[in-house]
């Protein structure tokens, strides 16, 4: 509703349909890439098309994963609107984190994945083989949303964060090219069980668990004002005294 009543909304309108077309190209040659795919990966020797697509699966993460690291924004919330409403904490903190898989980010690679379950998937195996190509692949990128934003609350988003997280997707990369660890024989072989056997689901679904409870243990050892005071007096960037500040407590030493 906040956002319905600001002064800037029906700018933001007009600057939404521009992005929509834009959003309507792009979507257009994904889902030519998606029709297009298994033409281009029956080309490749190394296994069928779902074979090489499960080989680069990991990969398609990873690389998802740095690009949220970079651009991806951390949900907030507005505690003053819900503090004179009788909510938990721990419901505030699931809706906080169950709010950006909603966003369409996390379903446009589906333009490029259904058509290639349905043209390859399905042609080579069966319909429930290529449904849990499709749930295993959008259940892996809930994980990778939750995991982008566990690593951007724990490490912070600066340079410093970013150039770890490349480096250690870069290495993983440069292992793969002198043959020295082959990520692409574990992607296969892990997502090949997790579409071909009925229970793989679990797979991703403990994934995905996981990283929904590493953000849980993040706000449980973060999200109290008594925890932020401790750090406060350990951090050695709050090395200044500025003792007239003293008589406001916390409030001073915050500022």
């Amino acid at each position: 509703l906040k956002s319905f009543r600001s002064q800037g909304f029906y700018k933001n309108v007009t600057v939404a349909i521009f992005l929509g077309a834009f959003a309507l190209y792009m979507g257009g040659m994904l889902l030519f890439m998606g029709i297009s795919l298994n033409k281009i990966l029956e080309e490749v020797p190394g296994g069928t098309p779902m074979e090489l697509f499960n080989g680069a699966m990991l990969y398609l993460l990873l690389s998802g994963l740095l690009l949220r690291f970079m651009m991806q924004q951390l949900s907030t919330v507005n505690l003053s609107s819900y503090q004179v409403l009788p909510l938990n904490r721990s419901l505030l903190i699931h809706f906080l984190l169950l709010k950006p898989l909603f966003s369409l980010a996390n379903y446009v690679m589906l333009l490029v994945v259904i058509p290639f379950a349905v043209r390859s998937v399905a042609a080579y195996y069966n319909g429930g083989v290529a449904l849990r190509f499709v749930l295993a692949f959008e259940v892996m990128v809930w994980c990778n949303s939750l995991l982008a934003s566990f690593l951007k609350r724990r490490f912070g988003s600066g340079l410093l964060s970013f150039i770890l997280v490349l480096v250690a997707i870069g290495g993983i990369f440069v292992l793969e090219y002198f043959h020295i660890f082959s990520l692409f024989a574990i992607s296969k072989a892990l997502f090949g069980f997790v579409v071909m056997n009925p229970a793989g689901l679990l797979v991703p679904v403990a994934a995905f668990a996981i990283a929904y409870l590493l953000n849980i243990w993040f706000f449980s050892r973060n999200y109290y004002p008594e925890r932020f005071n401790n750090k406060l007096k350990t951090s050695r960037t709050a090395t200044a005294d500025l003792s007239f500040l003293n008589r406001f407590g916390i409030i001073g030493e915050l500022i």
